[in-house]
């Protein structure tokens, strides 16, 4: 497996996880599941992640794209 495919699906892994688990939260709270996956969203993103020492948020989320050769 490429290492961008080993990233993507990562990605893809943790924002899933992280939005279920935040959704949960809501719902214990009485609030929509929705509310917690947009707040899942905003911890995963650079507002709150990327503040953190280590920028995070860009190791986790790389920016820069690898050359793709078919």
């Amino acid at each position: 497996m490429s290492r961008l495919v080993a990233t993507v699906l990562g990605d893809v892994a943790l924002v899933i996880l992280v939005s279920w688990v935040f959704g949960g939260l809501a719902r214990r709270l009485g609030q929509p599941a929705v509310i917690g996956q947009i707040l899942a969203g905003i911890a995963l993103g650079p507002t709150l992640l990327g503040r953190l020492p280590g920028d995070l948020s860009a190791r986790l989320f790389p920016a820069e794209e690898p050359s793709v050769r078919a």
